[in-house]
């Protein structure tokens, strides 16, 4: 995996200058921070809650956006080719372009520390770092899911547009999973419904919401991830079979 950290500088490198990257992180800001400001004025509690609340939804359709590009566009411009046909193996390959879109990812939220920094100063009460630094584990583990997912879509098609659009039906997925346990037919069945609610991204982000920091809800979203990036490796190799 040597040849990993070198494309995800190379893919990073390639988000932080590309125009539609700050036009979404201009978007995302705004949404965050009009969340917070809504929530904070509302409330003057110090709590990191509203801001995570809104990065579990944001992330579903920012991370089809950052990733569709990522491999249906250089398959499509036959630049994957060259790549897979370097030294490098083709784990090396969505890895690395997974760590590019998770870096992004990181980066889009450090500019929300700001929000932490009005929350201590100007809040009535104390601010808790443990639930803050338990929110932004949540925000970072949800959205390198949803990157893995994304980046799954842009390995199955050369369309960056079908690419987006299978992107948001993965990244739709585990959320999905809270609405179905909540149907008649699951509640009645134990076994059914302990599952569906495993499977729910809700059921293991919340706990971060509330500042707890479960080994159980950490080992979910990191099998989830590794599931979703394993199944876009073998989506690459399987080109090497055409």
């Amino acid at each position: 995996m040597r040849n990993a950290p070198t494309i995800a500088r190379r893919e990073l490198a390639a988000l932080l200058l590309s125009p539609a990257s700050y036009v979404t992180g201009a978007a995302f800001l705004f949404l965050t921070g009009a969340r917070f400001a809504f929530d904070f004025v509302r409330t003057r509690q110090a709590e990191i809650k509203p801001l995570a609340t809104i990065c579990y939804w944001l992330p579903l359709f920012l991370a089809p956006l950052i990733t569709m590009r990522m491999l249906a566009e250089e398959k499509r411009s036959g630049t994957f080719e060259v790549m897979v046909a370097a030294p490098v193996t083709d784990a090396e390959v969505v890895l690395g372009k997974f760590l590019g879109a998770l870096g992004f990812y990181a980066a889009l939220l450090l500019p929300t520390l700001s929000y932490v920094g009005a929350l201590a100063y100007y809040s009535e009460g104390p601010l808790d770092v443990g639930p803050v630094a338990a929110g932004y584990l949540g925000m970072l583990l949800a959205g390198g899911l949803y990157l893995s997912l994304g980046l799954l879509a842009s390995s199955l098609t050369e369309s960056s547009i079908l690419a987006a659009f299978l992107g948001f039906i993965f990244c739709f997925v585990p959320i999905s999973f809270d609405t179905f346990n909540g149907l008649p037919g699951v509640r009645a069945d134990p076994v059914l419904s302990d599952i569906v609610a495993y499977l729910s991204l809700w059921t293991h982000y919340r706990s971060f919401l509330r500042g707890a920091v479960d080994s159980r809800d950490i080992c979910y979203f990191v099998s989830m991830t590794a599931l979703a990036l394993y199944l876009a490796i073998k989506a690459v190799e399987s080109r090497r079979w055409l």
